[in-house]
């Protein structure tokens, strides 16, 4: 009996304290030109309040200087986006998917933190924007625009056309998800594949 594609938590989790995603991260930080880079990257199942908010994938604390990266949501996400039979490419390609995830949410996250850094973003700022929808607040369109372009132009094709595809849905921001891809969609994104 066939079986879907699923991720959990601490898979994400293991993804997120990879040397692939510390190497990406200090590429990341020197791209953007961010002075402090001390600030640590956590995971965390749920939020403080116990529950799993599943509009927020990754959140930057300014205070603490810090990047919360919230696995259950991930999970969920990645695992309801994409519709795809359990077999050995599919595995290949699927990890490949968690890792563009990830990619995505941690640039977002560090464009925060350059926001921050040089007070383009400030406290006060993102109360005031409080009322503005997510997708109308200047600094979260611009994190979104350089975290696709930045990851877009640090890929192979399938990473390529992952991106577009979970741009094109907003998956990795907090707008809602309109479609799941399919497994032959899935597939037709890989005979895209150079270089995996």
């Amino acid at each position: 009996m066939l079986s879907y594609m699923y991720i959990n938590s601490n898979r994400i989790e293991k993804v997120i304290y990879s040397d692939a995603i510390k190497n990406f991260k200090a590429e990341v930080v020197r791209y953007l030109e961010i002075k402090d880079c001390r600030f640590s990257c956590e995971c965390f199942s749920y939020e403080e309040s116990g529950y799993i908010n599943q509009n927020v994938n990754a959140s930057f604390f300014p205070e603490e200087n810090k990047i919360i990266f919230y696995t259950e949501a991930i999970a969920n996400h990645i695992s309801n986006s994409f519709k795809v039979f359990e077999n050995n490419k599919n595995k290949i390609l699927y990890d490949n998917v968690v890792l563009i995830f990830i990619k995505l949410a941690l640039v977002h996250e560090l464009v925060h933190a350059k926001q921050f850094e040089s007070k383009r973003l400030t406290r006060e700022i993102t109360e005031q924007m409080k009322n503005i929808t997510y997708e109308k607040r200047w600094f979260e369109i611009e994190a979104n625009e350089i975290a696709i372009d930045f990851v877009s132009n640090n890929t192979n094709n399938f990473g390529k056309n992952i991106v577009t595809y979970l741009n094109s849905r907003s998956e990795f921001t907090n707008f809602e998800r309109t479609s799941i891809m399919e497994e032959k969609e899935f597939s037709d994104l890989a005979n895209c594949l150079d270089n995996l």
